[in-house]
């Protein structure tokens, strides 16, 4: 008699079993994989790179233990110094299961590459690898990059340091989904042209709790991208989109920009830049396109609120900046920015840089709204580069503006005293009796302030970073506080 194994009289019965059969050798399979994980461990101070690589049997050198990986694989390194400058190419995890280099139980890593002979571009190199995690690496020199990702996606940088790195302090370039949180970046741009942190072409970026600082002015580097060229804290230029800049520090980073987004010659758009601190900087933020055409280049759809600016050279740039001047098809377009809740207080003294600078004849769709802006030297709000007037669909209201108005545009704005707790000491909180409580307008305002207090807590909004507290409910979680979606920003 013959038998159908797929469909006999039920149809059903035989799926069933065939079904169950399948099951149970996917799983089979998973288990046999996860099983094969394997964590390498290497140590400075008693390993030998022709051990297993085994917790007793360590690797000696970082190297060693890339080589050895295959998917799934973990790598934790003992404290010491490592002069090397590891690879990590073609190599995967998992979104389940992300390959991990990480220091051991906290460990004191520290890798030094500014001898190496081969001259790698970063001292730590990740490309076309996916699902990669960096987390606790000391960068302690590099005639390069500190950490460079290229080509890769998922890439998790997790509380790694650099410092005195020719190049970037971390870089990134063609990366689809990067997190780069709680990292110290300093004295990074020391040879070359580029950024503290520089992220180019990359889709779908977090740079959060990051301490960027002392990236000091020496003219004497002015050739190798020293005073006039590169040198910005953090980066994000030429086509990055869909991303955060958040909670980050900035400071010291003498005579160029804290926090920069550039469109370059691609598309930048769809940005969020909140609850960041910056001074001490050439100037607190910028955004310009340094080599736009009519159809290419723009840098649109920004959202900046809840940072605070203070003590830069200017508070917030928007100029016509970079790029070759001469050619007739230059056009630095950017449009659709929101500057909302923000603290911009003594920036421009010395140099009248003022608190925010709009100097781009190409700037279209920009609204300032909801900002304390105080004591900046050269103005408030300001009209620079030859604009008489502001750009087209402008928005400029319910500003709390204090001090010198040098070439301020017309705006509903407010004047008075902001009544913050210690300006001079950065602490921006406000105080009873400030001009700035309940004084602001609900429009495209975010749901929290920079501590994560809900808005408003009073009859209206207050201008500024902060809420004021005196009727403060318990904060919210702020780690990705993003406004809601029905409130407009431009």
């Amino acid at each position: 008699m013959y038998i159908n194994l797929f469909y006999d009289r039920s149809g059903q019965v035989a799926w069933n079993i065939l079904k169950a059969a399948i099951c149970i050798l996917l799983l089979c399979c998973s288990s046999f994989s996860l099983a094969q994980a394997t964590t390498f461990y290497v140590s400075a101070a008693n390993g030998k790179d022709t051990n297993t690589g085994g917790q007793s049997l360590p690797f000696k050198t970082i190297q060693r233990a890339i080589d050895a990986l295959t998917p799934g694989d973990d790598v934790l390194i003992g404290a010491g110094l490592y002069a090397e400058s590891p690879q990590l190419r073609n190599m995967s995890g998992t979104a389940a299961n992300y390959i991990e280099i990480a220091a051991q139980n906290g460990a004191n890593v520290s890798i030094e590459a500014l001898n190496d002979p081969e001259d790698p571009d970063a001292a730590f190199l990740i490309e076309d690898s996916n699902f990669i995690r960096l987390k606790g690496i000391r960068i302690n020199g590099s005639r390069r990059h500190g950490i460079g990702v290229f080509d890769s996606n998922h890439i998790k940088l997790l509380n790694n340091v650099t410092y005195n790195t020719g190049k970037s302090g971390i870089r990134a370039r063609y990366v689809n989904d990067i997190l780069l949180d709680g990292n110290d970046v300093s004295r990074a741009v020391q040879r070359e042209i580029q950024e503290s942190v520089s992220l180019s072409n990359v889709d779908g970026f977090v740079i959060s709790n990051n301490y960027v600082h002392d990236r000091p002015r020496d003219d004497s580097l002015q050739q190798e991208g020293g005073v006039g060229r590169g040198g910005e804290g953090i980066d994000v230029k030429d086509g990055s989109r869909n991303g955060k800049i958040h909670d980050n520090q900035v400071e010291g980073i003498e005579g160029k920009f804290g926090i920069y987004v550039d469109a370059y010659d691609v598309d930048s758009y769809d940005i969020e830049i909140f609850n960041n601190v910056v001074t001490g900087c050439g100037c607190g933020f910028a955004f310009s396109t340094e080599n736009g055409t009519s159809t290419s280049g723009y840098l649109r759809q920004v959202k900046m609120y809840n940072n605070i600016s203070y003590g830069n050279r200017c508070g917030i740039y928007f100029g016509n900046h970079g790029g070759d001047a001469s050619r007739p098809d230059q056009v630095r377009r950017v449009e659709d920015i929101a500057i909302v809740n923000n603290t911009i207080y003594g920036n421009g003294i010395g140099v009248g840089g003022g608190g925010i600078d709009i100097g781009n004849p190409h700037l279209v769709g920009l609204t300032i709204r909801n900002n304390l802006i105080f004591e900046n030297q050269g103005g408030q709000i300001r009209l620079t580069g030859g604009l008489t007037a502001v750009p087209p669909r402008t928005v400029i209201e319910s500003n709390l503006v204090r001090g010198n108005t040098g070439s301020n545009p017309a705006g509903n704005n407010l004047q008075g005293n902001p009544g913050v707790q210690n300006a001079s000491g950065g602490d921006f909180r406000l105080t009873t009796g400030s001009a700035a409580i309940d004084a602001g307008q609900l429009t495209g305002t975010p749901a929290v302030d920079q501590r994560g207090i809900e808005r408003p807590q009073g009859a209206g909004i207050d201008i500024g970073a902060f809420e004021f507290e005196s009727n403060a409910t318990t904060p919210v979680d702020n780690i990705s506080p993003n406004p809601p979606t029905d409130l407009i920003f431009y």
